[in-house]
């Protein structure tokens, strides 16, 4: 049944205007913390000093978008970045709105589409991850995961050629913004193309096994241009007074000095984490986006929720893309960031119905060990509880709640005032 002959009931309003209502909220919140505000930083400084390494010191990771800030915004970089951030995340709040929209047909499915913790919402309200160089990721995977719906209605021809040319192209440009692309990007990008071609088995194996080695290269030449301790000080005397101000120290400062440190400072603070007792709780986490997910799936699939769950169908891509996602946990201890990847591209995979490889896969590489694995969840269990501590009071993250977000409580304000 075509859009245009849909008959919709009062439930498919209450679900558009939610999923419309969520996508202005989040928005406006984001709006208010970073175009409408330029000259001031309203989110993780951490963050805004990676927007600013550059090739100052030579090409180094993560150096592009910085480059071209301090060639053409200098003096101004936090205006710049501030805009560029509320940009490219209204863009991807659109996308995964027109995303679920298409998608997406219950009500309850919308209800916890919309405020799973790794969702819109908590996005905004808790004033987090938006601010991140992979949100550029996001829209790059949104913008195909439209792009091969369109083609599975419509078929046109033209569409496999135009996709398979934009994904070479963002996973040359990409890498060189953040080297984790081919953890968030990579395994959708492969399946995208595999199911492109899946007609020509030639071309399908010549054109994912190009892709697969264009990802490796890109990422050995990050890991070989990774920075050291002298690329990060040049890269801090490079930048303005005005950006450096931002810090309140004269070294250099946030997402700079990770460009400094050794393979071994990154893994320490992994390390770190798991030994204090409270990393185990973002199992917790990625079990909500599990939950979530298998729900969500198995509405749009009309199977039992109850089945689904437990079914080889739903956990062996689920684990698979999370075993993606594993070298970015054991590298880097933002774990937030790396549960709402799983949730987007996961989310992704199975609404396109491109998990079907991840199946076969797991077969082949699971199923001769499945009985040697299964006794062994014991020992993985005894491993969660020594490492997890539950902490006697005032458990919290860097970020905000409904109730303290800083642009949320500044709307209430205006309104009382409005209203008195």
């Amino acid at each position: 049944m075509s859009v245009a002959s849909k008959k919709y009931t009062y439930r498919d309003y209450i679900r558009i205007m939610i999923l419309i209502g969520v996508s202005i909220f989040s928005s406006v919140l984001i709006w208010e913390r970073t175009i409408s505000d330029p000259a001031h930083l309203n989110w993780n400084s951490w963050a805004y000093y990676e927007w600013l390494v550059n090739y100052e010191g030579g090409f180094v990771r993560r150096g592009f978008v910085g480059s071209l800030i301090s060639t053409f915004f200098y003096e101004h970089e936090l205006s710049a970045i501030n805009i560029l951030v509320g940009s490219n995340a209204i863009i991807f709040i659109g996308l995964v709105t027109i995303f679920a929209l298409i998608n997406i047909k219950t009500l309850r499915s919308t209800l916890l589409f919309s405020f799973c913790p790794a969702g819109l919402y908590w996005m905004a309200v808790g004033n987090e991850y938006f601010y991140r160089k992979e949100v550029f990721f996001y829209i790059a995977i949104f913008c195909c995961g439209l792009g091969y719906q369109y083609w599975k209605e419509t078929k046109n021809k033209f569409v496999p050629p135009a996709l398979t040319l934009f994904i070479f192209i963002a996973s040359i440009s990409l890498p060189l913004i953040h080297e984790s692309f081919i953890f968030f990007c990579g395994l959708f990008f492969s399946l995208l193309l595999f199911s492109l071609y899946d007609h020509n088995t030639v071309a399908q194996r010549r054109i994912v096994v190009s892709y697969v080695a264009l990802l490796i290269g890109t990422f050995l030449l990050m890991t070989t241009h990774k920075g050291d301790g002298n690329a990060s000080s040049i890269i801090w005397q490079s930048l303005s007074d005005s950006a450096k101000s931002i810090s309140e120290s004269r070294d250099p400062s946030g997402g700079i000095v990770a460009i400094g440190w050794t393979l071994l400072e990154g893994l320490r603070l992994s390390a770190i984490a798991v030994l204090s007792g409270v990393a185990s709780y973002y199992l917790f986490a990625i079990a909500l986006v599990y939950l979530v997910l298998g729900f969500l799936i198995a509405e749009i699939r009309s199977v039992s929720a109850k089945i689904f769950y437990l079914s080889r169908d739903f956990i062996a891509p689920f684990i698979l893309v999370t075993i993606t996602f594993l070298p970015l946990f054991i590298a880097g201890w933002d774990w937030g960031r790396w549960v709402m990847g799983i949730w987007y591209v996961a989310l992704c995979i199975f609404i396109l119905e491109l998990d079907k490889p991840l199946r076969t896969l797991f077969i082949y590489l699971w199923q001769p060990y499945i009985k040697k694995i299964v006794p062994s969840f014991f020992f993985l269990l005894l491993c969660v509880v020594v490492l997890t501590r539950i902490p006697e009071c005032c458990f919290s993250g860097s970020g905000d709640s409904l109730l303290s977000n800083p642009t949320a409580v500044s709307i209430r304000a205006k309104i009382k005032k409005f209203t008195e």
